[in-house]
């Protein structure tokens, strides 16, 4: 049996995403932002190998920010078809996940007795707690309004790890992620419209698929 404790650096991709909103509108393509991760995780390796290698779980825990620039995009209302432009929005994204590996042993001998070069690959599920945050400018006077939301996911791993030294191993990793759709429900307090009080209400639903790409070191023992 085995453990480790990474911890890595990170860089997300996120792929383009539609977002709908109320009424039927959709905003096409939207492009998110490249954000860099923080996180950690622990693992646990068990014996005996099968196949030559062994199985283990992976607890994780991992935040980024891919956010949403201001952009011009193809949109779809009711009755029009056409560029539409989106506003600014912040999005946090903190994933708590577990993961199954299997990891292969290479380069054997007395000092790395688990091999001294492990490719690995897993996959598992993950909870996706979303955050998002934008202003409204439908309201005389703007309010910045905010709304979380959690939805499962699915991970994908592949990785490699390259021992240093018996407990200290450097390590690169390749995720892809994919998430349910995300709903948030922004509704600002009361404010004036043309002088008339009212609020105001926005709904934004999309789906999240990140590429995710790492390197770091790992402790084991």
């Amino acid at each position: 049996m085995s453990c480790g404790a990474p911890q890595p650096l990170r860089e997300g991709l996120p792929q383009d995403t539609d977002i709908e909103q109320v009424f039927g509108s959709k905003f096409r393509d939207v492009k998110l932002d490249t954000p860099f991760l923080f996180g950690g995780k622990a693992g646990l390796f068990f014996d005996p190998s099968i196949l030559g290698g062994n199985l283990g779980l992976e607890l994780e825990v991992y935040h980024f920010q891919p956010d949403v620039g201001d952009q011009v995009v193809q949109g779809t209302f009711p009755g029009f078809t056409g560029p539409a432009t989106v506003g600014s929005k912040d999005v946090h994204v903190t994933v708590v996940g577990l993961n199954a590996l299997y990891r292969f042993r290479l380069a054997e001998d007395p000092q790395f007795p688990r091999g001294r070069f492990q490719p690995y690959l897993g996959m598992g599920v993950g909870a996706f707690i979303a955050n998002l945050k934008t202003t409204t400018g439908i309201l005389d006077v703007p309010q910045t309004v905010s709304d979380t939301d959690v939805k499962p996911g699915f991970q994908a791993t592949v990785g490699t790890r390259f021992f240093l030294i018996p407990h200290l191993a450097l390590f690169t990793e390749y995720k892809y992620t994919h998430t349910a759709d995300f709903n948030f429900n922004l509704i600002s307090g009361a404010g004036t419209m043309a002088g008339n009080p009212t609020f105001s209400v926005n709904n934004f639903k999309f789906d999240l698929t990140t590429h995710l790409l790492a390197v770091g070191l790992s402790y084991h023992w």
